[in-house]
């Protein structure tokens, strides 16, 4: 041969990665050439083997538990066919909370060994080996070789508390000398015993001395601080020691209790008592809710249920808890919780004497709500419409269009009176009319048949203009007469048949005049001046028969001085003043029987000492009161109806200063309570009537202003609960 040559050449087979062994065939070929001619003699051939890990397992250096802190290290068996020594060998550590690889995450650590973390608690740990050769075919592909999931060696977790507590032994009020008892659930996923944990009772979130028993007795050195339970969990194997996990905090003071009466909102206005629908729970102060089931609640009477899995949810106020109804509850609302307990009863609601602990408790004091008397659930006021955004000063309800439901008519400060109509079920349709203009600052609303034609027309009083006269056409279209009563501006004003000829007069106190004008009607709508005047000074004029004797007699409240004065009618529209004053500090009065002995009496409201109700003695004469009812301060009008349908007239108080609108109760003879039952918050004044034509009576709001409480939306449409007998 003349020259001869040696070429490689190389070929690896395409293998999966899930197999150990990839095989690397390499080929010799000798070629020779001898002159012009070649001589290819050979194809011989030879093959290496990749080294593969087999045996492989995970061991604890430390034996028995594994736990954190635990060495683990790989063990293997080395081979490799063509007797190649092993080199650097690589290791995969992987953890991964089940026998899936897909998300597991790989572990910073590539040697042999491995420290186990708190983060390896309750996982699997993965071991992937890559056996790598120092000669040869160096390096297998990536295998798992072991996962370190038996029982016996996972990674044992610390022990830890849940559901950590404090109870008062004596199941009520805390006060210094009672005994506390912390309460908590131990937990351990690997299922080590308790051992000896450790407690410490802490004030104001430091360490208490001497005290680490389960139980502490209250010193006077508690009184007005934080008190809390700390645990400290103790396992008798594995990892022994868990996190200190802390309670929270009660202070010496009052159990939450239930007070005056449970609301019963019909939420979807179908008067009766349904799934979803709402009863809301009153306490003396702010409370939380923590998972509370209708198990934690008492219903005394028979057959009562709050239905099947009814929701209890803190609100809508920090005092209060909302029981939504479950499916087929059973109660009775339309009459007042009178203690009988036999089925059919009046329904009342109380705190279960089994309170599950936390489940309802003090915001502020973390005290467990405790059982007392139990309250009546009451029908309360649901919103069901609001209407304009205008700022309404004065509210009017009456069939305007003669199709026997409670029409509206709003006038407004900063828009033209605005005249809504009722679809009859209490909801509400602007028409297109707008009485006046904005500019007009209308006060005051008032409806009557004025000009006899048996519908009920409008007048008008304003701040800008005089009063004025719309008539109705019978359809609930109205008509301005034209006539103002008063110059430069109008005046609080009463309509009335003073004279007794059957027709509606007036009475008004202009803005700018002196004493009340008394204008008669002609019969047919249109207003004369009497030239006669009633009273010592403007003042706002009411009209009613006090002495019985079948005409209208007239009270005049002199808001600026201070009280009220009654003027007795002849019956002829001349009033004699019977210098009876009342009062001191009075704004305005309305009319009506509280005492249920057939006159009417006087309810005052006032801005010093609560509003109070003068008894009529059935001559006229009043006599001083010795109820005050505590009402908000400055309230900003008050009404009175019947609103729970027991016969006799409650007081509706709509208040100032963004304080809730309150109704107050009456037992029949005219004392009045205060239940905590209330309709939204401030306004301007309250009307109430059936509007919705099934029995009770609903209230129109009337919005105040932009800045109330009750602005947001205009004037509210609220729609009694009181559910059908």
């Amino acid at each position: 041969m003349d020259k001869c040559g040696l070429y490689l050449f190389k070929r690896i087979n395409k293998v999966s990665r899930l197999v150990s062994v990839v095989v690397l065939n390499i080929f010799i070929l000798v070629s020779c050439r001898e002159g012009n001619q070649t001589n290819q003699e050979t194809d011989v051939f030879l093959f290496n083997n990749a080294p593969i890990a087999t045996n492989v397992s995970i061991v604890d250096d430390n034996g028995g538990y594994v736990m954190t802190g635990d060495t683990i290290t790989a063990r293997y068996t080395y081979s490799d066919l063509e007797g190649d020594l092993e080199g650097e060998t690589r290791f995969i550590w992987m953890r991964q909370v089940d026998t899936a690889l897909s998300g597991s995450v790989i572990i910073e650590e590539t040697s042999g060994s491995y420290t186990l973390t708190e983060g390896d608690s309750g996982e699997f740990i993965y071991l992937i080996v890559v056996p790598v050769a120092i000669t040869g075919n160096l390096e297998n592909s990536y295998i798992p070789i072991s996962i370190f999931n038996t029982p016996n060696i996972k990674v044992n977790g610390a022990p830890s508390v849940s559901s950590i507590s404090i109870t008062d032994n004596n199941k009520g009020d805390v006060e210094i000398g009672d005994i506390l008892t912390g309460q908590y659930d131990y937990e351990d996923l690997d299922n080590d015993l308790e051992g000896g944990s450790t407690f410490r009772w802490l004030r104001n979130f430091s360490p208490i001395d001497g005290a680490t028993e389960e139980t502490y007795t209250l010193t006077s050195e508690d009184s007005g601080k934080y008190i809390t339970f700390s645990v400290t969990p103790i396992a008798t194997t594995g990892v022994k020691e868990g996190v200190s996990t802390i309670s929270r905090y009660i202070t010496i003071g009052t159990a939450p209790i239930l007070e005056g009466v449970a609301r019963y909102q019909d939420v979807n206005f179908n008067s009766t008592v349904d799934n979803g629908d709402t009863v809301i729970l009153q306490f003396n102060q702010s409370v939380i809710v923590n998972s509370a089931t209708e198990n934690d609640l008492a219903l005394p009477v028979s057959g009562d249920s709050l239905g099947v899995n009814p929701i209890i949810n803190a609100g809508p106020e920090d005092n209060e808890v909302t029981v939504v109804l479950g499916i087929s509850p059973s109660l009775v609302i339309y009459k007042d919780f009178n203690g009988q307990t036999l089925l059919g009863s009046p329904s009342g609601i109380e705190i279960s004497n089994q309170l599950t602990p936390d489940s309802i408790e003090g915001a502020n004091s973390g005290i467990d709500a405790k059982a007392t008397n139990t309250i009546d659930i009451a029908p309360g006021f649901v919103v069901r419409q609001s209407l304009g955004s205008s700022t309404s000063s004065s509210i009017a309800l009456g069939d305007l269009d003669a199709d026997g439901d409670l029409d509206m008519v709003a006038a407004n400060t900063d828009d033209p009176s605005f005249v809504y109509f009722n679809d009859g079920l209490g909801s509400y349709l602007k028409s297109d009319q707008a009485l006046g203009q904005a500019i007009d600052w209308s006060f005051s609303i008032v409806l009557g048949d004025v000009d006899g034609d048996n519908d009920l027309d409008i007048v008008r009083a304003n701040h800008s203009k005089g009063n004025q006269i719309y008539l109705n056409d019978g359809t609930g279209k109205f008509t301005d007469t034209g006539q103002l009563i008063g110059d430069s501006a109008g005046g609080s004003f009463a309509l009335g048949d003073i004279d007794g000829d059957s027709d509606l007069d007036m009475v008004v106190s202009f803005v700018d005049g002196v004493d009340v004008s008394i204008y008669t009607n002609d019969g047919h709508g249109a207003y004369i001046n009497s030239g006669r005047t009633v009273g010592a000074g403007a003042g706002i004029p009411s009209l009613g028969d006090v002495d019985g004797d079948g005409d209208l007699d007239m009270v005049v409240v002199y808001a600026s001085t201070g009280g009220f004065r009654l003027y007795k009618n002849t019956g002829t529209g001349l009033f004699i003043d019977t210098s009876q004053k009342y009062s001191a500090y009075t704004n305005s009065i309305v009319f009506g029987d509280m005492d249920g002995d057939g006159d009417l009496d006087v309810i005052e409201r006032n801005t010093s000492s609560g509003n109070r109700i003068y008894m009529n003695d059935g001559t006229g004469v009043f006599i001083e009161p010795i109820q005050s009812i505590d009402t908000p301060f400055f309230s900003h009008h008050h009404t009175v109806g019947d609103v729970d349908n027991d016969g006799d007239l409650d007081l509706l108080v709509v208040s100032g200063n963004f304080q809730k609108n309150k109704i107050y109760l009456n037992n029949g003879s005219g004392n009045l309570t205060d239940v905590n039952l209330f309709i939204g918050r401030d306004g301007n004044q309250f009307r109430v009537g059936d509007l919705d034509n099934d029995g009770d009576l609903d209230v129109v709001l009337g919005k105040r202003s932009s800045l109330s409480y009750s602005g947001s939306g205009g004037n509210l449409v609220y729609i009694n609960s009181l559910p059908a007998k």
